[in-house]
């Protein structure tokens, strides 16, 4: 295509930046295969882009077999790991692996989880995460 041949002539910035949106086109088009793996291309070349990995990794969580799952923990791992410990990004990536393990039918080990993020963070990063949080242990607390 036109851009591809001129992708060479971007600044690297705008160069991800361009990548990022093919992506989220094939996201959008009903491509999801093809996106996940244009992300998976994008988190390897760019490990620290939080941005990209969130994308990725929700991406990834929003199907349902549990290869998918489990990949979406690890890239949600992955983005915790490289987060700033208490902050936003941080948090949400907590809440995701969490949410995950209940989804993989781990609920005590996303009970446990929550429960030691509160402990340890009992505003559980602000009001929004905080209510996220209670509902989600409360799923857990189902049977």
């Amino acid at each position: 295509t036109l851009v591809a041949r001129h992708q060479s002539e971007l600044s690297p910035s705008r160069r991800r930046a361009l990548q990022r949106v093919q992506a989220g086109a094939l996201v959008a088009s009903g491509r999801a295969d093809e996106a996940l793996r244009q992300y998976a291309n994008l988190a390897r070349a760019y490990p620290d882009d939080g941005d990209l990995r969130e994308a990725y990794a929700q991406l990834l969580a929003a199907r349902d077999d549990r290869p998918s799952l489990e990949a979406a923990q690890m890239e949600w791992r992955e983005v915790e790991r490289r987060s700033k410990p208490g902050g936003p990004r941080w948090f949400r990536a907590k809440y995701a692996v969490a949410e995950l393990h209940l989804r993989l039918g781990r609920a005590d080990q996303a009970e446990r989880m929550v429960r030691l993020v509160a402990l340890l963070h009992p505003e559980l990063g602000g009001e929004t995460m905080k209510h996220r949080f209670e509902q989600l242990l409360r799923r857990c607390e189902q049977p």
